[in-house]
């Protein structure tokens, strides 16, 4: 069974990243999205959780 991606917004700072760690010892195999504003903060984050990628969150494009 193929399971999507759970996007973590802010996932490379407090709360978020605490909540990705957790989702990620409880269950290593659900891939996750790290996102965030900076580029390099949420692939660095990414790197650490592991089956992880970092995407940048634009709040101000357009949909």
């Amino acid at each position: 069974m193929s399971v999507h991606p759970t996007l973590f917004l802010g996932g490379s700072v407090a709360i978020g990243h605490r909540s990705a760690k957790t989702l990620r010892v409880t269950h290593p195999d659900v891939p996750l999205l790290i996102g965030g504003r900076d580029l390099a903060k949420v692939q660095q984050a990414a790197e650490e959780m592991g089956r992880a990628q970092g995407v940048v969150i634009d709040p101000a494009a357009d949909q």
